[in-house]
């Protein structure tokens, strides 16, 4: 083959070096010289890649171009202009043009598929030369995903607000709970309910459980159990508490476990609730007569249906037809039941009638007659002591189940960088070392101090501060693995967990860090640099701990610093 074709060493390590994120170890002598083996290898990544003679011909593509709707066979010797809108297009125009141009463009605009559709992708174009003669190579990344994840993360945030709103108005509080020091929070809500002027409990959950109903506790304590041993996905209780008056008042209360150990006992619990002693007087109301239907009319906020022992529907409140927007036309309650809930529908009813009278509670998904899911908190009544006819109030929490996805969210991440917060951060890198130690796989940790943060938000504001972590996270981010976990460990401390990395990996990462830290622009006397420490774990006859490692990282960071101190 002529050299004229060929790739240049440095062009080969430029090329390697992105596809390394891809975890392909690939030796290329040059493009066209490329076995089946290497060929079949491209052809498996996932970033599109274009192989351009001077001409602007495209000599080479890899498999993946078939996913936007082009054959290889049509692309080849095709002009690459011919994929892109007149920006790029006039851009590619001027690079193949230009001479002795050796510089790495990065840019982003949309790329044309077979019929059409525009999506975005960024775009990396290097030129390189052998004998006179000039190619390109174009390496592109679909960032179709990461803008719809963006809307999705938008879309979230602003349905975390319209939810904290009518969470405000609904009447439910928040709470959360550490179970090593028992220090348990909730809102003022809880107070205003009570009528208590001070947390009327101290933030002990001991102290809490003195003002629960003495009928109510065993039963409290026994659904935190299900859910401590994974036995229940959430933890659910209806329960009494004393007021200021000494009077006690309904309450429901739901949560979830949102941090374990590396043994997976629970540690950090967080939760919803709500006063539904309005509900409980309607129950005493329905229970003193036959006449109960003028009273749940006038009455309930909530809907309301009685069925027979066999289930079968007998009637319901307007609320049940109109808010809930249930079918008109039901034969038995089950009828509207999810089939993943049809089961834990019929054990509730079949232990109501083993009671005779009482009450029994539980979360169910019911299908609407638009075939819309609605979650729903029921609480069953058999009102005459013999079930033969059962009462169900309903209650729409489908809003509350969002507002408990986004507690689980915002529990495990940074506010302002996207990545891990410290508690749910730690956590990961602790199964990701657990893991490395069963199968016997290097792990690698990198502890990052962002230079002279202080100066920045000081003569700039923490505006320009925050922006700069910002970006460093997105650098960061682009430049690891999925499998790599990022976390934010303070103002200006990063720590990356690198799983079956060796320190060599690790070190190849930070130098693909540093080198996009150029594009972040505050004023042109800043720059903006890191310090970083490194540490390997591949001694497998040690017993360290995550902690072990993160203090190695941090230890040689700081020696890092302490020399750019001295050579200032």
């Amino acid at each position: 083959m002529d050299d004229d074709n060929r790739l240049s060493k440095g062009e080969r390590d430029f090329l390697l070096s992105e596809l390394e994120r891809n975890n392909k170890d690939i030796l290329l002598d040059d493009i066209k010289d490329l076995d089946k083996n290497q060929i079949s290898l491209l052809d498996e990544l996932n970033e599109l890649i274009f192989i351009i003679n001077n001409e602007g011909r495209i000599v080479f593509v890899n498999n993946i171009v078939t996913s936007y709707g082009y054959s290889k066979e049509e692309l080849y010797k095709k002009f690459v202009f011919e994929l892109f809108k007149d920006k790029t297009k006039n851009l590619l125009e001027y690079f193949f043009n230009k001479k002795n141009f050796n510089k790495l463009w990065i840019f982003k605009d949309f790329f044309l598929t077979k019929n059409g559709d525009k999506i975005p992708f960024e775009f990396k174009l290097k030129q390189f030369y052998q004998n006179e003669t000039s190619s390109f190579i174009l390496i592109c990344k679909d960032l179709n995903e990461i803008v719809q994840y963006q809307k999705e993360i938008d879309n979230l945030k602003k349905e975390q607000t319209i939810t904290e709103k009518a969470i405000q108005k609904s009447g439910i509080g928040v709470w959360q709970w550490d179970i090593l020091s028992d220090k348990i929070v909730y809102d003022d809500m809880y107070k205003v309910l009570l009528g208590y002027q001070k947390d009327p409990f101290e933030g002990s959950f001991q102290k809490l459980m003195e003002l629960i109903h003495e009928g109510d506790k065993e039963k409290i304590i026994h659904n935190i159990k299900e859910h401590f041993f994974e036995r229940v996905e959430t933890f659910s209780s209806f329960y009494r508490i004393k007021n200021v008056k000494g009077e006690f008042k309904y309450f429901c209360s739901r949560g979830v476990v949102v941090e374990r150990d590396k043994f997976s006992l629970p540690k950090y619990m967080i939760g919803i609730y709500t006063m539904i002693n309005e509900c409980e007087e309607k129950f005493k109301e329905i229970a003193e007569g036959k006449n109960y239907l003028k009273k749940i009319i006038d009455n309930m906020d909530q809907g309301l249906v009685v069925i027979d022992s066999n289930f079968k529907f007998k009637l319901a409140n307007s609320v049940f037809y109109s808010t809930l927007n249930m079918p008109d036309n039901i034969v038995y309650f089950k009828d509207i039941v999810d089939n993943d809930y049809i089961s834990t529908f019929e054990e509730k009813m079949e232990e109501l009638k083993n009671k005779k009278e009482g009450t029994v509670s539980f979360e169910c998904k019911l299908i609407n007659k638009n075939n819309e899911y609605i979650y729903a908190f029921i609480t069953g009544l058999s009102y005459d002591g013999e079930a033969e006819e059962i009462i169900l109030i309903i209650t729409d929490i489908t809003q509350r189940k969002k507002f408990e996805e986004l507690l689980r969210k915002y529990a495990t991440i940074d506010d302002l960088t996207d990545a891990y917060n410290r508690r749910a951060g730690f956590l990961a890198l602790e199964k990701s070392l657990e893991i490395a130690k069963l199968k016997k796989e290097p792990m690698s940790v990198i502890f990052i101090d962002v230079d002279n943060l202080k100066t920045i938000n000081d003569n700039f504001g923490h505006d320009a501060g925050d922006f700069v972590l910002r970006k460093i996270a997105d650098i960061i981010r682009n430049s690891i693995r999925e499998s790599d976990i990022l976390i934010r460990v303070g103002g200006d401390e990063f720590v990356l967990g690198l799983p079956s990395a060796r320190k060599e990996d690790a070190q190849m990462i930070i130098k693909r860090i540093k080198g996009a830290l150029n594009n972040i622009k505050i004023d042109e006397d800043v720059r903006v640099d890191l310090s970083y420490g490194i540490c390997e774990y591949s001694d497998f006859e040690k017993d360290l701990d995550i902690e072990d490692l993160i203090k190695a990282a941090d230890n040689e960071m700081y020696q890092m610093k302490k020399s750019k101190e001295k050579g200032m």
